[in-house]
């Protein structure tokens, strides 16, 4: 599981925290998550957050629901589409941090090379991709990412001292 908390800005993003671990529940991340002095916006799960689980038949976007977060699907797109998006949005994004491990996986994010051709191939499943892959799903995300609203309501600003 890796987890990217972002903050939308007006032309900037900002990973104020990352949380990677595995062999936990998704209540424990709920909990873990509402832990945090944080306002929550919306939560983006993986296209295979609709799949059901064989052994209990709920989805991950099921269970999320019910803790209470707004969920919405990262829209599916092929691998080397989302790999461009990732690059194109970098520029925007400042890393707290508190976010060394997922720049670890970026670093180290890379291709499986093909011993025969010596030529890149897909990019290679270890133990860096899933950070990477959070950050791919983070950046096909960032259109759908507001701040007119929490918690399901809208947020008023004032214009007090707008010309």
């Amino acid at each position: 599981m890796s987890i990217c908390l972002v903050q939308k800005g007006v032309s900037d993003l900002r990973i104020i925290k990352y949380i990677e671990d595995d062999h936990r529940t998704l209540d424990s991340y709920s909990a873990e998550l509402k832990n945090l002095p944080y306002n929550w916006g919306t939560m983006y799960l993986p296209h295979d957050g609709r799949t059901k689980d064989f052994k209990h038949g709920t989805s991950a976007e099921e269970i999320m629901r019910r803790h209470g977060w707004d969920v919405r699907i990262v829209p599916r797109l092929d691998v080397e589409s989302g790999i461009k998006i990732a690059r194109l949005n970098f520029h925007r994004c400042y890393f707290d941090k508190s976010t060394e491990r997922l720049i670890e996986c970026l670093k180290h994010y890379r291709r499986s090379i093909s011993p025969s051709t010596n030529e890149p191939g897909a990019p290679l499943h270890d133990e860096y991709s899933h950070g990477a892959d959070a950050f791919r799903y983070m950046a096909v995300s960032i259109d759908d990412m507001k701040n007119e609203s929490w918690h399901n309501t809208e947020i008023r600003y004032s214009n007090i001292g707008i010309v």
